[in-house]
């Protein structure tokens, strides 16, 4: 955390602690230091001749023009989707351009950590190696008498979030389990 005294502004030391924070955790190079940068005119800045698209582009307006530009696009999808297994393949590779989707690079086993008995289930824990320096953390709750239901839980906050949710769902699907 930085804090500068001064009023509500961007102060060169925030900035340049801004600047250093992407630098090193988005891993980009260069310095943080403030740097002079020559600024673009009004006329620069100003895409059409008179700054409004509705003036300078026979009465279109930025709605019209995006309704134009989706209509458009709404009959290649439909033209694209004649041929559904083009269709499929070409969405998942853009899926995978516009995601920076990479393949792993190896599969590393996971390491188990400890295994917690409950009635009519167990829970098993486990990390996997990520693809970065991390671990991810995953818990395997299994039931004394499966079934072909499965449950996969995933929390932004880890594995040990909400987990009675977890146990309360594992209890609908398994209803042996307590």
């Amino acid at each position: 955390m930085v804090e500068d005294d001064f009023s509500h502004e961007s102060t060169k030391k925030n900035r340049e602690a801004m600047y250093d924070f992407f630098r090193k955790h988005l891993d980009n190079p260069g310095n943080s230091n403030d740097q002079e940068v020559e600024l673009l005119s009004n006329g620069e800045l100003q895409v059409t001749n008179t700054g409004q698209i509705s003036t300078s582009l026979e009465d279109e307006t930025v709605f019209s023009l995006n309704r134009k530009e989706a209509e458009k696009l709404i009959i290649e999808l439909q033209a694209s989707r004649q041929d559904l297994e083009n269709h499929i393949t070409g969405v998942l590779k853009s899926a995978k351009k516009l995601s920076g989707y990479q393949e792993p690079a190896g599969v590393q086993e996971p390491v188990f950590t400890g295994r917690i008995q409950k009635e009519a289930y167990v829970i098993e824990k486990y990390f996997v190696q990520g693809e970065g320096n991390y671990v991810i953390p995953y818990l395997l709750m299994i039931p004394d008498k499966p079934n072909t239901k499965a449950l996969i839980y995933l929390h932004p906050s880890g594995k040990s979030a909400e987990a009675s949710v977890v146990f309360l769902k594992i209890r609908l699907i398994y209803p042996s389990c307590r």
